[in-house]
């Protein structure tokens, strides 16, 4: 049997609450996109896909030694920005600042996956959450008011990495703890 999955930075609910506020500004526009709900906020950490219900025990255990090898640590959201670009934008997201802690959790992730045979999507690393999945183009009125778009950064600490389940059902995915993996120490920051 397989099981999709993903790892994932979950945030604090005062945080996700933070990032709808700002998911609401930009719903004031009617455009075509589909907005991603509160409770699947997080940063994803590496995709694995569809994987194996056999290779989930040793997962397990390559997680955790990888998440016992860090702090838990502070980060900072600071910016708004879409991929690829707004001309032709699909997914539109809220950043963190450049945070080495997240990148290295994020390689070790990838050790991982390509120790285990998982094939998984090798483009550049860039940690955020996702607020929606542009279905069409977006009006010229939006992008002029994306792009001047400012918020108050603000950080959340990141304590654990979590292995995540994906399931659909009729009205779309939800997520699903599977697993959770505390980093060390006392949170810094």
């Amino acid at each position: 049997m397989k099981h999709r999955l993903f790892f994932a930075f979950n945030l604090s609910e005062t945080v996700r609450y933070r990032i709808l506020q700002i998911q609401q500004d930009l719903k004031s526009f009617d455009e075509p996109v589909k907005w991603e709900p509160v409770e699947k906020f997080h940063i994803t950490g590496l995709f694995l896909g569809d994987v194996e219900e056999s290779l989930l025990g040793d997962l397990r255990i390559e997680t955790d030694s990888i998440a016992k090898r860090f702090e838990a640590q502070k980060v900072t959201f600071t910016k708004i920005g879409v991929f690829p670009n707004l001309k032709n934008a699909r997914v539109i997201w809220i950043g963190i600042e450049d945070n080495p802690f997240i990148m290295q959790i994020a390689e070790g992730l990838r050790m991982i996956a390509n120790n285990f045979k998982i094939e998984i999507d090798e483009k550049k690393f860039h940690p955020h959450v996702t607020l929606g999945r542009v279905k069409n183009h977006l009006s010229k009125e939006f992008i002029d008011y994306f792009e001047k778009y400012e918020f108050e950064r603000f950080s959340d600490y990141i304590s654990s990495v979590d292995l995540m389940k994906s399931k659909l059902d009729r009205f779309g995915s939800k997520y699903y703890i599977q697993s959770k993996f505390n980093l060390k120490g006392e949170l810094n920051g």
